[in-house]
């Protein structure tokens, strides 16, 4: 597996904050917060997030669909992790994070993406390029993550309101009651748990 924290670090620093998307069970989780880094991760299998829970509670991981919650959050970061997104079956959904990603990103923050094959990679290099100065793709060797994209130099955003355009839209509930979130494409929903707060 490859050094997250190194490959975040910046004059020798490792990044305060990290979000991890589509963390699935966060393999990579004990290495980034070993070196000290405050790490949210988030997914929508949230059988998979109870599980990452127990296994590294200082972490705060979040049960929801990233295209919705990055929409939302107030939350801030200085590096954004995405290893191997399914972009083949979901890349309306992955486009769309890829365009909030500016928003939750602090100054100077940077974005990490692994592929295991070169046209996706070159897809998420194309997304990133629309936010950010520096992007390069780079071959690793790896076979589950042969390609990583690196960006840095986001240009700054403020969120929009999109929600005409949303593929991913929020079920209203009683206030005792969690969120809904469902996936309009493929009628896919989620119950959005947030244990941030903890």
């Amino acid at each position: 597996m490859l050094d997250f924290a190194a490959l975040f670090q910046k004059k020798g620093k490792y990044p305060h904050s990290l979000l991890d998307i589509g963390c699935g069970p966060c393999l990579e989780g004990e290495q980034l917060l070993a070196r000290g880094i405050t790490l949210t991760g988030i997914d929508q299998d949230g059988e998979t997030i109870e599980k990452v829970r127990e296994r590294l509670p200082e972490g705060k991981f979040i049960t929801a669909d990233a295209a919705f919650w990055l929409d939302k959050t107030q939350s801030r970061y200085d590096a954004i992790l995405i290893r191997r997104p399914d972009l083949i079956f979901r890349s309306e959904n992955w486009k769309r994070v890829f365009e909030l990603l500016p928003s939750v990103l602090k100054p100077g923050g940077s974005v990490i993406v692994t592929t295991p094959g070169q046209s996706e990679a070159t897809l998420c290099a194309k997304w990133l390029r629309n936010a950010a100065e520096d992007v390069r793709m780079i071959l690793t060797g790896i076979s589950e993550e042969s390609f990583m994209v690196k960006a840095n130099h986001f240009k700054k955003v403020e969120k929009q309101d999109n929600s005409k355009n949303k593929l991913i839209q929020e079920l209203p509930w009683e206030d005792d009651q969690p969120a809904l979130v469902c996936d309009l494409r493929t009628g896919r929903c989620t119950v959005v748990t947030n244990k941030e707060d903890e």
